[in-house]
């Protein structure tokens, strides 16, 4: 800025903000700090104040190598519960959840039930994934009380009962001459 106006290459504070892309406020800013505190007011960077990172680098670290790791945690109370036992520390859930989402760009990688109309069509809701659920059932590793998801549509007999009859808009009555 300084060089543009003593070249001469600008003369006013708008040709100044135009040629460095930045409002012609703040040109005249930073003419108010260099008329202030000379050329060192200018080089000074301004940090906003803000409140401290609430955990240390070390957990940061330790938190960020954890969340590298394809097992994954179930869910952010598991995570919180993990800190307080490796790192003695106690933190509040949604400061976690903040931190990992905004700071370390992460996610919880865990393996959630899939709808049954979607391809793959099945889903072992006892952890395993669903690519892997016909290898799952062919070997039989459900565990005892596992729930499996399967793309079947139900037989119409629940608990014994006779299947509803078709009524008038039925399949039986579709382009049916006889059956107005």
């Amino acid at each position: 800025m300084l060089y543009l106006l003593a070249s001469g290459q600008a003369h006013t504070r708008q040709e100044v903000a135009q040629l460095l892309s930045v409002h012609r406020n703040t040109i005249g800013h930073w003419l108010g700090l260099y008329a202030s505190g000379c050329l060192d007011a200018l080089l000074v960077l301004y940090v906003p104040a803000g409140k401290p990172l609430s955990l240390p680098p070390d957990v940061l670290a330790a938190l960020a190598q954890v969340l590298r790791q394809p097992a994954g945690f179930a869910s952010y109370v598991e995570l919180r519960q993990w800190i307080k036992q490796t790192q003695h520390l106690d933190v509040n859930y949604h400061t976690l959840y903040t931190i990992v989402l905004t700071r370390l760009k992460a996610k919880l990688k865990v393996p959630r039930p899939s709808h049954t109309k979607k391809p793959g069509g099945h889903t072992c809701v006892s952890g395993h994934l669903p690519g892997a659920a016909a290898a799952c059932h062919s070997a039989g590793e459900h565990p005892p009380g596992a729930r499996v998801q399967s793309r079947r549509k139900p037989t119409g007999l629940i608990d014994g009962a006779p299947p509803a009859p078709d009524g008038p808009w039925g399949p039986t009555h579709r382009g049916d001459p006889a059956h107005p």
